[in-house]
């Protein structure tokens, strides 16, 4: 059984805090137990995205798990838009359910630039999620660029297969 956090919502500065906190908890109770096999953190992910500043939150914490031995796993159980999608892509393992797409705001996109309205650093995070794209997947990141600069990229549950963003589709539960 794997240890498990639930994103089923929007990702704020407030609940990206939450859920760092979680995934903490969940590390220290893992290297807590000796001899406890399972050293697997599951994140399951049906969100429409949300705050970067929320998410840098949970990839700290996400990092810091990493870095104690941890293993993350991350599931699109439906829809991962935007900060979802990057936090997504933070499994070391990374599995996506049929019918579940991915969605990478397009850098013009209302919806992106409406994020980015208070943050006043769009480039600075444009940067972070075309590096954490092209570090989790196949593509290029000239050919990310290319996708996402003038509309949405949106990556079915094959999709995210050819393109490395995830490991397997998941048919059934063992």
């Amino acid at each position: 059984m794997y240890h498990q956090i639930y994103v089923g919502e929007n990702i704020t500065l407030e609940n990206g805090g939450i859920f760092a906190k979680q995934i903490l908890e969940r590390a220290y109770d893992i290297t807590a137990v000796k001899g406890d096999s399972n050293n697997k953190i599951a994140i399951l992910i049906n969100s429409l995205g949300g705050s970067i500043r929320g998410l840098q939150t949970i990839m700290g914490a996400i990092e810091v798990a990493k870095n104690t031995g941890i293993k993350i796993v991350t599931v699109n159980m439906g829809v991962s838009c935007s900060s979802s999608a990057i936090l997504f892509l933070q499994g070391d393992e990374r599995y996506v359910m049929p019918g579940s797409e991915l969605e990478f705001l397009s850098y013009e996109s209302t919806k992106f630039i409406r994020l980015f309205d208070y943050i006043h650093s769009s480039e600075k995070d444009y940067k972070m999620f075309v590096e954490e794209m092209t570090k989790n997947s196949n593509l290029s990141s000239l050919e990310i660029k290319k996708r996402i600069k003038k509309k949405d990229f949106v990556v079915t549950a094959n999709e995210a297969i050819e393109f490395g963003f995830a490991n397997k589709i998941i048919t059934q539960i063992r």
